[in-house]
C-alpha cells in the first residue's frame, strides 16, 4: 500500500463557505418578513370608527321616456296605425332603437249566454319611446298629443346611463368626504384622533324621480278632442349617494 493513500476511502470531508450561509438565512429572513407583515399595525375592531357619508347633486334630466298606448277593434286597424305612427315618429328625429312597439289581443270580458256570439277582440298598441334630449321630447309630444292616446302623455325623467355615472362618481366623492368631516368632528368629542381610511362600502344611489307635470298633465282622455300640447319644464332633479367609510383611530 502506497503511503499516500488514506486508511480507510470511506472517509470524505465538507466544507462550508459561510457567504452562502448568510446569503441564505437572510433570503428566509425576508421571506418571513413578507409574509408576517409586521410593519403592518392592526388597530382592532376596538380601535375603528364607522361613520356614513351623504352628498345630494342637483342635476337637470337628460332623458324622457313616452308610454303611449293605443286600442283597436281588429288587428289590420292596429298594424296599418303602428306603421304609420313609427313613420312619423322617425320623421320628427327618432331612430329605429328609441322606438319599441308591443301588440297584443284579447276578448273583452262579457257575461254572455253560452251559445250567443264570441267576445269581440281588442287589439292594444304599446309604445315605448326613448329620447335622449328636451328639444327632441317637445317635438314627440306634440306629435303624440295629435294621435290621441290612451293615458298621459306626460314623459318620464330620468337621467342617462352615462349622466348617471357621472353623478355618481362625483357624489361619491363628495359623500366620503362628508364622512371624513363627521368623523372628524366625532373625533374631537371622544378625545381621539382619525388615522387612515380603512374600508370604503358602497351604500345607496338614487333620487326621487319628480313629474315633469302635475294638476296641468296632458291627458288623451280628458277631452274628447286632441289637448294643447304643454312645454317641458323638467326641472332639476336630486341625485342622492351615502357612504360608509371606516376610519383607523391613532
Amino acid at each position: 500500500m502506497s503511503k499516500n493513500t488514506p486508511a480507510n476511502s470511506n472517509q470524505f470531508s465538507i466544507k462550508f463557505d459561510l457567504r452562502y450561509i448568510c446569503l441564505a438565512l437572510l433570503i428566509i429572513i425576508v421571506a418571513m418578513l413578507l409574509i408576517w407583515k409586521p410593519w403592518k399595525i392592526d388597530y382592532g375592531e376596538a380601535r375603528k370608527i364607522t361613520i356614513t357619508g351623504h352628498a345630494s347633486i342637483k342635476a337637470e334630466p337628460d332623458e324622457f321616456t313616452f308610454n303611449p298606448y293605443y286600442e283597436f277593434g281588429d288587428t289590420p286597424s292596429l298594424t296599418q296605425f303602428s306603421q304609420q305612427i313609427t313613420a312619423k315618429l322617425k320623421e320628427v328625429g327618432l331612430s329605429d332603437n328609441q322606438i319599441k312597439v308591443d301588440a297584443s289581443s284579447y276578448s273583452r270580458p262579457i257575461a254572455q249566454p253560452v251559445d250567443s256570439e264570441p267576445a269581440p277582440q281588442q287589439s292594444t298598441l304599446s309604445l315605448t319611446i326613448t329620447v335622449d334630449n328636451r328639444e327632441l321630447a317637445q317635438k314627440v309630444q306634440d306629435y303624440l298629443v295629435s294621435t290621441n292616446p290612451k293615458g298621459t302623455i306626460t314623459p318620464y325623467p330620468s337621467f342617462s346611463t352615462t349622466k348617471q355615472k357621472r353623478l355618481e362618481d362625483d357624489a361619491r366623492t363628495k359623500a366620503i368626504a362628508d364622512a371624513r368631516a363627521r368623523a372628524e368632528k366625532a373625533a374631537q368629542g371622544l378625545d381621539i384622533k382619525i388615522n387612515k381610511v380603512l374600508e370604503v362600502k358602497e351604500g345607496q344611489a338614487g333620487g326621487d324621480v319628480i313629474p315633469l307635470f302635475s294638476r296641468d298633465s296632458v291627458t288623451a282622455a280628458d277631452t274628447a278632442a286632441s289637448p294643447p300640447s304643454l312645454s317641458l319644464q323638467p326641472g332639476e332633479q336630486e341625485y342622492d349617494y351615502s357612504v360608509q367609510v371606516v376610519f383607523s383611530l391613532k
